[in-house]
């Protein structure tokens, strides 16, 4: 038995490592090239809200009555005033960010799991490389503004 999970194993690691191999000499010959930027999210609603943040890539770009936000989604809290940065991996053009938000009354209505089964939230912000830029990579929520 031990054997065969050492013969396991070096499959595995060989397979890694051509894979790795494989992804810098760039895949299939393409240019793919996926800058990390900090983006700031800054919360002047009024209240605390909740939100989610993630990629969406070209081929599955949602529509405006698309969802993606899974159990697994780590959601994050932000009172009045407060403002978070993460790190985002986006293709300058090829990439979409994704940011849900979720009011503090809707939260509690639903609950998490809630809000992923009925596909539910109060603003959606999906902005491309291109749109960030000029924000100076600052999306700022007051709850009255338009979803994007």
């Amino acid at each position: 038995m031990k054997r065969k999970n050492r013969n396991r194993l070096i499959v595995y690691s060989l397979l890694c490592v051509m894979s790795l191999l494989f992804m810098s000499n760039g895949g299939c010959g393409e240019d793919f090239t996926i800058q990390t930027y900090r983006v700031t999210f800054e919360n002047q609603s009024g209240d605390t809200i909740y939100y989610a943040a993630f990629n969406y890539f070209p081929s599955n770009k949602p529509e405006d009555s698309h969802y993606d936000l899974q159990e697994s989604d780590i959601v994050h809290v932000l009172k009045n005033g407060e403002q978070d940065e993460f790190i985002e991996a986006i293709q300058e053009d090829d990439t979409y960010l994704c940011v849900l938000v979720f009011k503090k009354e809707t939260w509690r209505k639903y609950g998490k799991e809630g809000l992923v089964k009925n596909k539910i939230f109060d603003k959606r912000y999906l902005l491309t490389h291109k749109e960030l830029q000029p924000m100076g990579f600052k999306i700022i929520y007051t709850s009255d503004t338009q979803s994007n």
